[in-house]
């Protein structure tokens, strides 16, 4: 067992307050400036909104896009109307290539470089406790291609910073793996050594096949939301592929999974407010670069309240920080960062260990915290 050193424990106040008197940047915590440009896609509302925000509140040049201009344009005035004149608004709609290479071009032609993506833009048209695939392939186009086209289009834009380029790809546990009950597709996506773009194309046409046939329920795909958490179990695959393809050559690539966030897409309920989850969002996407890593996938916690500095690879159970109780180290998992566990991109595709940590870390906190709200397992 290894131990934790190092960490910086500030409340989300004491944050604000480093940043507005400048001493966030002395005490080497801010990498960033107001030439550091981030993307974040379908961010007129909700959690892409409440991201954008506190990435602008920081000093970042951040470009909000929308599908639908004039919602858009609204969401980018308001943060205007609040001084954050550091933020633009570009028409994208990610489920269509077109307009992917138009944003594209027009990106290029005003920045020229990027330096974190984080691809926000999803949809679902399930109500809470519906499990309809009518919308399947646009679920997959929006959440899985749009992602994934992208990213490919910007690629020749990041400033390929071993210390600030990132991607972010805002994910889900329902795509994790030990929701799929298909064993051939699950042997493929824990084949590290193999896995490819090809194949997870593959699996995703799969799905959709079954679905005009009529034969998804008897297939093994995941039983809750299944035609959003194969799109997530997809994104989640390709992330990985990413992140082993760019590991060295200065882009990071990892998941953030925000939980069940009070958004339009859960009809307003959820265990969190799209602020909240955004400002654990945002301090994965502005980790120092020392801390900075790749093929990771981060899961929410309760507890946004502390930010921890540091990490350090460890196994088993157990408590990093005083005061900080919200997290759990199991298996593949890694250590607590900014609010958030997270476990290599090797434990999504991994057994039933991970749900057993989670499960056992949400009874652990049901039992010392009663009156916290936690999300639903899903």
């Amino acid at each position: 067992m290894q131990h934790c050193e190092a960490f910086k424990c500030l409340s989300y106040e004491a944050l604000s307050a480093t940043c507005a008197t400048g001493h966030y940047q002395d005490s080497g915590w801010k990498w960033w400036s107001t030439e550091t440009v981030a993307i974040v896609t379908g961010a007129n509302k909700g959690i892409g909104f409440a991201i954008v925000k506190r990435l602008a509140e920081v000093g970042l040049t951040v470009v909000l896009t929308a599908r639908d201009a004039v919602r858009g344009l609204n969401a980018v005035q308001s943060l205007k109307s609040e001084g954050l004149n550091n933020v633009h608004f570009f028409c994208l709609d990610v489920s269509d290539p077109n307009s992917i290479q138009a944003f594209a071009t027009r990106f290029q032609h005003t920045f020229g470089v990027v330096d974190i993506l984080i691809n926000n833009a999803a949809v679902s048209f399930n109500d809470i406790h519906e499990n309809s695939v009518e919308e399947a392939e646009t679920v997959i186009k929006t959440n899985f291609y749009g992602p994934k086209m992208l990213t490919e289009a910007l690629l020749p834009m990041f400033r390929r910073s071993a210390t600030a380029t990132r991607i972010l790809n805002i994910s889900s546990r329902l795509g994790l793996l030990n929701k799929l009950k298909n064993p051939k597709l699950k042997e493929m996506l824990l084949d590290e050594e193999h896995l490819s773009e090809k194949q997870i194309e593959g699996m995703v046409n799969l799905f959709l096949e079954n679905v005009k046939s009529g034969t998804w329920k008897s297939q093994g795909w995941p039983q809750v939301w299944t035609d959003y958490a194969v799109s997530k179990l997809a994104l989640n695959a390709y992330s990985r592929v990413l992140a082993k393809r760019y590991k060295g050559c200065g882009i990071s690539v990892n998941c953030f999974c925000p939980g069940f966030t009070q958004t339009s897409m859960t009809g307003g309920k959820g265990a969190y407010t799209a602020e909240a989850v955004a400002e654990v969002g945002a301090r994965v996407a502005l980790l120092p670069a020392e801390e900075l890593t790749t093929g990771k996938f981060y899961i929410e916690t309760c507890n946004t309240d502390w930010i921890v500095s540091a990490y350090t690879e460890m196994a088993g159970f157990n408590a990093l920080a005083p005061k900080t109780k919200n997290f759990v180290v199991a298996g593949g998992l890694s250590a607590f960062v900014f609010g958030v566990y997270f476990y290599t991109m090797r434990a999504v595709g991994g057994s039933d260990e991970l749900q057993v940590a989670i499960d056992k870390f949400e009874d652990q906190k049901r039992q010392t915290e009663p009156e916290a709200t936690l999300a639903p397992k899903a």
